[in-house]
């Protein structure tokens, strides 16, 4: 039988566990348990002074005379830390064998060896992993230990620094891809990678259900919308990079399968991969980024219906510069995003900013069906399409990053910014329908109350969403339209009202009706 050896600091306690007394530096052997104890200064310390845990400590802490070797306490990692330890040396190899890295921003990560990724997280949990890998004890929460092993950990881990990979690289579970040169090597703490998709490569890349789930979204009547419009948003968030200056506005009247989309998405990114925020927050808040720091996707709903006043931050992230990030706790640093931004809304609203970095980013897809609630019925598409919408997803960047445009997108700039003029004012849409004109006689004007009634009749019969008084008068006023209060008649009283200036509905006239021509002349 093996002999153990246990490392203990204090002859009494030896006394009191065996009942023979011995000097400081001596050895005695305890036949009944096949142990030989030797007395010393080093940190191991045992437990309450019973047999019954020293037979703890001889399973926990003890090594074989054979396995010892030449190792030192601090290889062993004491039962205690104490402030003579070698703190260097402990992190040194807490670094390695956890693994961890504190960059130049301050924020900490872990390597997660069961996805094959590093994550963000914080001092408590890197000693809560020391604590639960490295020693039987909880004293890392003493104030002079803790400070020490803290301060060891942050230059460790600075000098554990992962290399960084190119953007071309995407990591589908243990798996890194580059779809640029097809090379493929495994996943590893080596590499500061943080996204992995949930999916292994398709061996295929035919997604017959995901096809038509994506067709059924985006057509109604008329003529057949391609599906990649919906089908290249799951290749343009995968890269680790804000490629494509383009921002999606997914709009519907609610009902339509927006919130499904994303619930796909989610699924075929991972959960880890996906945020949500609202515009408010990103752009008004001094945290309003970081929730979009090291994400692949973020979907920003409740976009309100009338008018977007602030685009900044979004213009920022989706152009590739670089914005400022700032967590509580933590010093504000300036570094790229390259979640994807998705706007989600019922309608698309005005903005204030009328530049063409804005009309150029922005990429309006409709959803125009309304669907009874249900299931999730993205459920029911097979594991394997997932993996071949992964392998299609990689030949598609490879076109993406040479055209650099979306489908359904365009390239022109004037033509852009005209279609979400009408877009996001369906009012011209209604005058061109009801043959309003502008006049530039004050005589012509119609009450605003009418009009907007007229409207939402109208609104009604195309699908579109009714606006109250407020929303149709600023609507009307982004126009051009004037909307003056003056004195009119009605039913001989002179009143007061809100009306349209310098407008009239024009009375088409059959081109065969000689008879009223010649009356008209």
């Amino acid at each position: 039988m093996a002999k153990l050896t246990v490392i203990i600091t204090d002859k009494i306690k030896y006394k009191e566990l065996t009942g023979i007394s011995i000097k400081k530096g001596e050895t005695a052997d305890h036949t009944s348990q096949e142990i030989t104890l030797l007395l010393t200064d080093n940190c191991i310390t045992i437990p309450p002074l019973t047999l019954k845990i020293l037979e703890f400590s001889k399973k926990k802490i003890l090594k074989t005379s054979d396995e010892q070797g030449s190792e030192t306490p601090e290889d062993i990692l004491a039962t205690r830390l104490t402030v003579n330890t070698d703190f260097p040396a402990v992190c040194r190899k807490a670094v390695k064998k956890i693994g961890i890295h504190y960059d130049k921003s301050k924020y900490w990560w872990i390597w997660n060896e069961k996805e094959y990724r590093w994550q963000e997280t914080d001092d408590t949990t890197i000693l809560n992993k020391i604590d639960s890998k490295l020693t039987d004890s909880t004293n890392t929460i003493e104030n002079g230990i803790k400070s020490l092993l803290i301060e060891a950990l942050k230059r460790e881990g600075r000098l554990n620094t992962p290399e960084t990979l190119d953007w071309h690289w995407i990591q589908f579970k243990d798996k890194l891809i580059n779809f640029k040169t097809d090379e493929s090597m495994e996943a590893s703490s080596k590499y500061f990678i943080t996204n992995p998709i949930p999916w292994n490569l398709g061996e295929s890349t035919e997604t017959p259900m995901l096809d038509k789930l994506l067709k059924d979204w985006i057509n109604k009547k008329g003529p057949e919308h391609d599906l990649n419009i919906l089908k290249d948003l799951f290749a343009f968030v995968l890269p680790p990079k804000y490629f494509i200056a383009s921002v999606p506005f997914l709009y519907g009247n609610g009902g339509d399968g927006k919130s499904q989309f994303e619930n796909l998405m989610e699924k075929f990114i991972g959960e880890d991969n996906h945020t949500s925020t609202t515009l408010s927050y990103l752009e008004k808040s001094n945290f309003g980024t970081y929730s979009l720091r090291k994400n692949l996707v973020s979907f920003i709903s409740e976009v309100p219906n009338n008018e977007i006043d602030q685009f900044t931050t979004i213009k920022t992230i989706s152009g590739g510069t670089k914005c400022y990030i700032e967590k509580k706790g933590h010093q504000r640093t300036k570094e790229h995003v390259y979640a994807k931004i998705f706007l989600v809304g019922n309608d698309v609203p005005i903005c204030k900013d009328t530049s063409d970095g804005f009309t150029r980013r922005i990429h309006p897809i409709e959803f125009p069906n309304r669907y009874k609630q249900g299931a999730d019925i993205f459920e029911s598409i097979p594991d394997k399409e997932f993996e071949n919408l992964a392998a299609w997803c990689l030949q598609r960047l490879k076109e993406l990053t040479k055209s650099y445009i979306l489908t359904g997108d365009s390239a022109d700039v004037d033509e852009k910014a005209l279609m979400y003029k009408r877009l996001s004012n369906p009012i011209i849409k209604f005058m061109e329908d009801k043959k309003y004109q502008r006049t530039s006689d004050i005589t012509d004007y119609i009450l605003i109350s009418e009009l907007m009634n007229e409207f939402n009749a109208w609104a009604i019969d195309n699908n579109k969403r009714m606006m109250d008084h407020k929303e149709f008068r600023a609507k009307a006023t982004n126009l051009g339209l004037q909307v003056e209060t003056r004195n009119i008649m009605i039913d001989n009283d002179k009143t007061r009202r809100v009306c349209i200036e310098g407008i009239k509905k024009v009375i088409p006239i059959p081109a065969e009706d000689n008879t009223l021509q010649e009356t008209l002349k």
